[in-house]
């Protein structure tokens, strides 16, 4: 029995050692592993998402202000044309779309007053009949459906005084039974109208009538 006893009495002294030395590691060994775990706020920029403000530019996505155009994308005004999209008002013609006033007719579709006809739309009076579509004054009759008066009967269908029954459709008083509006029979003596008879014409069996006016 008194074997036992020691054992006994050994195995609670091991169990009670045990038990008080994880109690005050709780107190002692927690706290120095979570000081291990956290980041050491003497130490710049530990985390490489973090970026401190007394290094400048440490991030990439960030510009400097005391660098200029440090980000492609800003266009620093001490540069002129630093952006190929900003024209620069000192140097003319930088964009091609835009036209200077110094070289004329830079852009093709703007015409230069001092070079005549130099769009074909447009006719330089100074150029006659330079559009077919315009009539020069000075050369006669150059549109066909222009008459010249200079020129007699020059369009079809007008009728010129000086040529008698130049269109068929007058009737020139000078010239007698010229068309259906003819001078009356009665006015020329002795005019003979033979009439067929049945239609045959046989001029030996007519009939002749003679007008006494």
């Amino acid at each position: 029995m008194r074997r036992s006893t020691k054992v006994g009495v050994v195995l609670g002294i091991i169990i009670a050692i045990l038990f008080f030395g994880l109690y005050f590691s709780k107190e002692y060994i927690t706290p120095i592993n979570s000081d291990a775990i956290k980041t050491d706020t003497d130490v710049h920029n530990q985390d490489e998402s973090v970026v401190p403000p007394e290094i400048p530019n440490q991030d990439e996505s960030v510009v400097n202000p005391e660098i200029p155009n440090q980000d492609e994308s800003v266009v620093t005004p001490e540069i002129p044309n630093q952006d190929e999209s900003v024209v620069t008002p000192e140097i003319p013609n930088q964009d091609e779309s835009v036209v200077t006033p110094e070289i004329p007719n830079q852009d093709e579709s703007v015409v230069n007053p001092e070079i005549p006809n130099q769009d074909e739309s447009v006719v330089n009076p100074e150029i006659p009949s330079q559009d077919d579509s315009v009539v020069n004054p000075e050369i006669p009759n150059q549109d066909e459906s222009v008459v010249n008066p200079e020129m007699p009967n020059q369009d079809e269908a007008v009728v010129t005084p000086e040529m008698p029954n130049q269109d068929e459709s007058v009737v020139n008083p000078e010239i007698p039974n010229q068309g259906n509006n003819a001078m009356s029979a009665s006015k020329i003596p002795y005019q003979t109208e033979v009439f067929p008879l049945n239609g045959i014409p046989d001029y030996t069996n007519t009939i002749s009538i003679d007008r006494i006016p």
